[in-house]
């Protein structure tokens, strides 16, 4: 991705590798942030961040490490106080422009302005046959 700023980003979407890798990397001048989808893990300049919550009783450890309690949380917080989320809408639509993109340019070896200008119900497969 390239950014109005002159900013480059990598973003890699492949189901060819034979070990699935969720994680996400940044770097600049200054320091290298790495954040593990699964397990989920934080490194800050390759050293360890600590977080997380303890896992209730009864509670598959997976939803605890996918954030997924957090994320009940959070939404029952909202619903309380009537609040807008963080992330709303907006947010999400950019999210999936750049998934559908990532896999239309996967798929034509191209780049694919954003935002997106395709069909953002299509599967990330036929994006990148399309």
């Amino acid at each position: 991705m390239r950014f109005a700023s002159g900013l480059v980003a990598r973003v890699e979407a492949s189901w060819r590798h034979h070990d699935v890798v969720w994680d996400l990397q940044a770097s600049s001048d200054t320091g290298v942030v790495r954040a593990g989808f699964f397990p989920l893990e934080l490194e800050r300049n390759g050293e360890p961040v600590t977080f997380g919550a303890p896992v209730p009783a009864g509670v598959d450890p997976h939803v605890v490490e996918l954030g997924y309690v957090q994320q009940m949380h959070a939404l029952a917080a909202l619903a309380r106080g009537g609040a807008a989320p963080a992330m709303g809408a907006a947010f999400g639509r950019r999210v999936l422009d750049v998934v559908c993109g990532a896999y239309a340019s996967a798929g034509s070896g191209g780049a694919v302005p954003l935002p997106f200008a395709g069909s953002r119900d299509a599967t990330p497969l036929s994006l990148w046959r399309s």
